[in-house]
């Protein structure tokens, strides 16, 4: 089964340990992986991407 992932999952899933829902993506990435899913996103998704993880991802001081 192919799963389409939201921007917001992706972010989540490689933001800092404890900053909200990475648990839950790093959850959610693994229970794809292990019954065979995939998942997919659009191309327009992986061209915002890098803008969205530098405006939405606090950084240690």
């Amino acid at each position: 089964m192919k799963v389409g992932l939201d921007i917001s999952v992706l972010i989540a899933s490689v933001k800092r340990v404890g900053e909200k829902y990475h648990k839950e993506a790093q959850e959610l990435s693994k229970k794809i992986s292990q019954e065979g899913h995939q998942g997919i996103c659009s191309p327009l998704l992986l061209i915002e991407l890098p803008g969205a993880l530098a405006s939405l991802t606090t950084m240690p001081i």
